[in-house]
């Protein structure tokens, strides 16, 4: 997730470069310096501005529906951007537009959003301007490239890529460890100024008496099996991480408290439902599920507060998902 500032997530940052996009072509309108058709021109910025605010109230609202509008706004936005250059003839001094879209992309997607965007740019710079060998298009072309490239590298989910690299990964289940979830989950925190999130601890009930049973090598096998349920029963907006010997916690962003607890439900029953080749004998796991910002609102407050209803879900017997202490 890309974070720009201490504040302001990507979504509204995104929304915001959208309105300024919609905003310098809206006015470029209103001068009437166009050539194109003027009432035509007029009805594709009208709805281009109408759509950025639609942008930012979604982003504001941190709705999900956020993410079906970005790339619709990108093929809009190069549109308009096109009759403009078409409208002004040659030499027209608004190419700078054409960079707004790359870098909203690259703050989006990172490096892959912003070499998409370069290559949709171009596409629209032939078809609107002429002929590619041309030297001036040519120079455009190559500034677009160089664009792409720094703000892809400057702007791409680079903390990201490090959190989940293999050295921070547990080499039996392949999840991520402990370090790099505390540090996924204070960036969530922050992105998500407190909002709408939710974190679940999974422990498995008995675990040591199954080792003593049954052997380390079939534990082992177990918690490969229950990695491998809990990412298959999560959104891939979530994150599984391996929080300890027998622990595990999933960081659930954009989550209400029932959605949440209705996949720590469903995590419950496909573990408890789980069998080894070599052993007759089922695990549960005990849960604990914690909400921002009704419960907590620090990466400190939620882990305490999760590890209290965690073992007050061992007291009444475990195989539970236990949201309180008074349950």
């Amino acid at each position: 997730m890309v974070q720009i500032g201490p504040y302001l997530p990507r979504g509204i940052i995104i929304a915001l470069v959208r309105l300024i996009i919609a905003i310098v072509a809206f006015a470029y309108y209103q001068l009437e310096l166009m050539l194109v058709d003027f009432y035509l021109a007029g009805l594709l910025f009208s709805a281009g501005l109408a759509y950025a605010l639609i942008h930012l109230v979604f982003a504001f609202r941190q709705s999900s529906s956020i993410s079906y509008l970005s790339w619709p706004t990108i093929v809009l936005d190069y549109f308009y951007f096109s009759l403009i250059f078409v409208a002004t003839g040659a030499g027209s001094s608004f190419f700078f537009l054409y960079y707004l879209p790359i870098i909203a992309m690259a703050i989006q997607d990172g490096f892959k959003g912003a070499l998409i965007t370069t290559a949709l740019a171009g596409t629209f710079l032939v078809i609107f301007q002429g002929d590619l060998a041309r030297s001036d298009l040519f120079l455009k072309m190559v500034s677009l490239l160089i664009m792409a490239l720094l703000a892809g590298l400057l702007l791409d989910d680079g903390e990201g890529r490090k959190v989940h690299s293999d050295d921070f990964r547990d080499g039996l289940t392949g999840l991520i460890t402990k370090l790099p979830f505390h540090q996924l989950v204070e960036t969530a925190l922050v992105a998500a100024d407190h909002k709408g999130i939710a974190l679940l601890v999974v422990d498995i009930d008995g675990f040591e008496d199954f080792n003593q049973r049954y052997g380390h090598k079939n534990g082992d096998l177990m918690l490969k099996e229950i990695a491998l349920c809990l990412e298959k029963n999560v959104r891939t907006a979530d994150t599984v991480a391996r929080y300890s010997g027998q622990q595990f916690a999933i960081l659930l962003p954009e989550a209400t408290r029932a959605a949440a607890l209705q996949t720590a439900e469903r995590l419950r029953i496909a573990i408890a439902n789980l069998r080894l080749p070599e052993v007759n004998q089922g695990v549960t796991v005990s849960l604990s599920l914690v909400v921002v910002p009704e419960d907590a609102e620090s990466l400190e407050e939620l882990l305490s507060l999760a590890t209290k209803r965690l073992f007050r879900a061992k007291d009444l017997g475990g195989n539970r998902v236990m949201t309180s202490l008074t349950e």
